[in-house]
C-alpha cells in the first residue's frame, strides 16, 4: 500500500503550535457551553485556562496552589496522580469552581500506540486491538473509517508519523457517523469510566 502524505500544510511546520491552538479553541468552544456562573468566578470579566500537555515537569504538590488561581484546566491524563493520589481532587480543593477538562486527540489514531496502558495516550489507540471495543479494531475490523486520498491511500499527519520507521499517525473520518459512535464508546472506556475523569 502506498501511504500518503496529504496532510503536511501547518502541522509540518507548526506542530506543536497547531496542536495547541487546536486544544485552547477546544477549551474555549468547552467554557462557551457552561453555564454562565461556571465560566467566571464573580467580579471575573475574563476566564483564565491553562493548557499543560506532553511533556514538561512533572507536577508536584506546591504546584497546586498556582494551578488553582485559573479557571479552567486543560491537561493529559497521565497527570492525574502526579500530585498524590488524585491531582484534580488535590487542585479542586483549593478552588471548587475551576473546571479541569483532559486532552483527547479525535480525528486520529497511531499505529504503535496498542499496547500502551489508556492512562498514558491521548487518542483512543485500538489500530489493531480492540481494547473490549464492541465494534473491534479500526486497523483489522473497520479499514473504511480510515480517510483516503484520492488514489485510495490512508492519509496521515507527516509531522507526527515517521514512515521509514513504521509509524504513522492515521487521519480518520470523524464525520462519519459510525466513527463518532466507535470514538465515544472508545472515550467512555478510557475516560469517562476510569478514576482520572474528570469534568470533560
Amino acid at each position: 500500500m502506498k501511504l500518503s502524505n496529504y496532510y503536511d500544510d501547518v502541522a509540518r511546520f507548526c506542530a506543536r503550535a497547531a496542536l495547541t491552538l487546536r486544544a485552547a479553541a477546544f477549551a474555549l468552544l468547552m467554557g462557551a457551553t457552561l453555564p454562565v456562573a461556571a465560566q467566571t468566578a464573580p467580579g471575573k470579566s475574563v476566564q483564565t485556562f491553562l493548557l499543560y500537555y506532553g511533556g514538561g515537569a512533572t507536577l508536584v504538590a506546591s504546584d497546586a496552589a498556582s494551578l488553582a488561581k485559573f479557571d479552567l484546566l486543560d491537561f493529559d491524563r497521565f497527570r492525574y496522580n502526579q500530585i498524590g493520589s488524585n491531582t484534580w481532587a488535590t487542585i479542586k480543593a483549593l478552588n471548587p469552581n475551576m473546571r479541569i477538562y483532559l486532552y483527547v486527540d479525535g480525528p486520529d489514531i497511531y499505529n504503535d500506540q496498542d499496547a500502551q496502558s489508556s492512562l498514558f495516550i491521548n487518542t483512543i489507540s485500538r489500530y489493531n486491538v480492540s481494547r473490549g471495543h464492541p465494534m473491534g479494531s479500526l486497523n483489522g475490523n473497520h479499514p473504511e473509517l480510515f480517510l483516503l486520498d484520492s488514489g485510495g491511500n490512508r492519509i496521515y499527519a507527516t509531522a507526527f508519523s515517521n514512515p521509514a520507521g513504521g509509524k504513522f499517525d492515521y487521519l480518520m473520518d470523524f464525520g462519519s457517523a459510525a466513527y463518532q459512535s466507535y470514538w465515544l464508546t472508545a472515550i467512555k472506556a478510557d475516560v469517562v469510566d476510569q478514576p482520572w475523569v474528570a469534568d470533560g
